[in-house]
């Protein structure tokens, strides 16, 4: 078995779950968001060296998935009430 880089192994052991259940509401099966996932952290490990050198790197399933950003407005922010 090959020796996986540890930033990449601490990035799949924190994220996986999340990206599996994220994938597993959008797939509707459990086994189908597994492959999907693997199969995306299979082709991130081919490419790890070049995504850490990337300025920007999404932090969240929802910044892959095209969905626009929220426009709701962040805690602190004033909302004119009229």
């Amino acid at each position: 078995m090959r020796k996986l880089p540890l930033d990449f192994e601490a990035f799949h052991r924190m994220y996986r779950p999340i990206y599996v259940h994220w994938a597993e509401i959008r797939l509707g099966s459990r086994a189908d968001a597994e492959e999907a996932v693997d199969a995306a952290f299979e082709k991130l490990l081919r490419a790890w060296s070049a995504v850490l050198t990337k300025e920007t790197r999404p932090r969240t399933p929802g910044a892959c998935s095209g969905t626009p950003p929220s426009t709701s407005p962040g805690p602190g922010t004033a909302v004119p009430l009229s």
